[in-house]
């Protein structure tokens, strides 16, 4: 994910930041969010359905983790993905 932000969210020339954070909630629970804010994704892009195999390994990983996964695409691209420790 950090790789497709540096190499698809910001065209040429352009600089941008990506955030990484990783927290443990009361209950428990990991919560990793990887976000930019570069020109998101596009609309017609549904990652659980997607031919790349960037998506489709980030699908794989959260399902052996037994995690699940949420995108938001508003002002850049934002990763959230939670799972149990």
């Amino acid at each position: 994910m950090v790789s497709n932000s540096l190499k698809y969210a910001f065209p040429e020339g352009e600089y941008g930041k990506v955030d990484i954070q990783l927290y443990k909630n009361y209950k428990g629970c990991h919560t990793l969010i990887i976000a930019d804010n570069g020109r998101g994704l596009s609309e017609n892009i549904d990652i659980r359905d997607s031919e790349t195999l960037g998506f489709q390994l980030v699908s794989s990983l959260v399902d052996q983790i037994n995690g699940c996964f949420d995108i938001y695409s508003d002002n850049g691209t934002m990763f959230i993905i939670e799972f149990s420790g």
